[in-house]
């Protein structure tokens, strides 16, 4: 069983990828690094055509100021508030997802203004269609005279303003991407491969992500030129898409020797396999948990309760049944890197109206619950947010998570209040649900 929840902790981690224990023990890298001077060559306009990217990026975690990397080296930085931070860079149309500006009624513009790069993607009347794809970038190449590990970092605001009324925001969206040497699935999270995502408002109006800053290990580059690209994507029709990019640095990564998974494992180890019994037998203890019964709200009292122990703020999400008000119960452990995306962790509470339960679905509500409480820990950062769900009439049809999707689909990726970084409904990323998991399935099929 220990296994299982072993497995099932590192895969949900694992996805999450930024997982960082900030444990006061650990020691930081003590790894040399090369000095800037001897890894970068002078730095020259980047041209239009991208290289291929030899190397895998990973996602870092979000340091703090106990455990943050030294970085020893800068290969460039820009806050473009002086007229000779822009040199050497160029601006480029067509740079992401094979994008082909063919319409006289469509613009994209660079200049540099305000202290930062500015970037307009603007689609005119014309362009009411499936069909608008615009793209642009600020380019810049440098030369890495070894393989080398780098870190990048800049600030980026991004408006949206439209004047289509429509009821859905689906095809109407603007993101900030960044590329090196042409791969832009830096986040390794593809098709949520971009830095930032905007949705045009339902009806007329303006959406705007204020200031951010993104932050990314790309993993070890091959010596030579390399090409950087910042910029942004819009399928909006008749829209304008603004984008500022400021405070931009490539920095020398010293903490390359640094395993994330390590400390996914060190999660992992926070688990017992005698609380993870002990879940079950409690939740058992309160009956068949059937929807609607005293048995039910007896056990999502105590799930609520355990969970407001370890400090998570309880949220419901609401559902009918032949005509009863019901509530799916859940909590977040917001990403601090990317709070506007998560990953759901699922059990259903309810159970069929028999027994306690205990397998279907008291093992897997034991689960998540152990998961929620090893990422309640002040001491573990997530760079995606993560939500623990406990369904509702999960056995009398799907309702609860059914409602949960209709109800939320158009909601995903919303900042609100707008300029509060707080996203009720992050964009979703995966589900990994979890069922009868104490039911013995056997082993795959044997064979040569």
């Amino acid at each position: 069983m220990r296994v299982y929840l072993i497995l099932s902790l590192v895969v949900v981690i694992g996805i999450v990828v930024g997982l960082r224990i900030l444990l006061a023990d650990l020691s930081s890298s003590s790894s040399s690094v090369p000095d800037a001077e001897a890894l970068a060559a002078p730095l020259s306009p980047a041209p239009s055509a991208s290289l291929s990217l030899s190397v895998a990026p990973t996602v870092s975690w979000s340091p703090t100021a106990s455990n943050a990397p030294t970085i020893e080296g800068i290969l460039w930085q820009a806050d473009f508030d002086r007229s000779g931070d822009s040199e050497g860079l160029a601006f480029e149309t067509n740079v992401f997802r094979n994008t082909t500006i063919s319409s006289t009624d469509t613009n994209s513009i660079g200049t540099v203004a305000d202290g930062a790069l500015q970037i307009r993607l603007i689609s005119g009347n014309s362009n009411r269609n499936d069909n608008t794809r615009l793209s642009a970038a600020w380019q810049r190449r440098f030369t890495l005279r070894q393989a080398t590990a780098i870190v990048l970092q800049f600030r980026y605001r991004m408006t949206l303003t439209t004047g289509i009324v429509t009821t859905s925001s689906l095809k109407q969206q603007s993101q900030v991407m960044a590329s090196i040497n042409g791969e832009f699935n830096l986040l390794g999270l593809a098709p949520y491969d971009a830095v930032a995502h905007l949705a045009s408002p339902v009806g007329d109006g303006n959406n705007d992500t204020d200031w951010r800053t993104f932050r990314i290990r790309t993993g070890s580059l091959t010596a030579g030129t390399q090409t950087l690209a910042l910029g942004g994507y819009s399928t909006a029709a008749d829209s304008v898409t603004a984008i500022s990019l400021d405070d931009v640095q490539l920095l020398v990564d010293d903490d390359v020797a640094d395993d994330p998974t390590r400390h996914a494992h060190q999660a992992v180890d926070r688990l017992t396999l005698q609380g993870f019994m002990d879940n079950i037998e409690t939740l058992s203890g309160f009956g068949d948990r059937l929807q609607g019964s005293s048995s039910y709200f007896t056990a999502a009292a105590w799930v609520e309760a355990e969970l407001v122990q370890v400090g998570y703020t309880i949220e419901r999400a609401p559902c009918t049944y032949r005509g009863e008000p019901r509530n799916s119960i859940y909590v977040t452990k917001v990403g601090t890197l990317f709070p506007d995306r998560m990953f759901v962790v699922s059990a259903h509470l309810d159970g069929r109206g028999n027994g306690g339960a205990a397998d279907d679905d008291g093992s897997g509500c034991s689960l998540v619950l152990e998961i929620a409480r090893v990422l309640s820990s002040s001491d573990i950062t997530i760079d995606v947010s993560v939500r623990m769900i406990f369904w509702n009439n999960e056995e009398s049809g799907l309702d609860g998570s059914r409602a949960y999707a209709i109800d939320r689909l158009l909601l995903q990726g919303r900042e609100d209040p707008p300029g509060s970084g707080i996203y009720p409904e992050p964009t979703w990323l995966g589900i990994i649900q979890h069922d009868m998991i104490l039911f013995d399935h056997g082993l795959p099929p044997q064979g040569q």
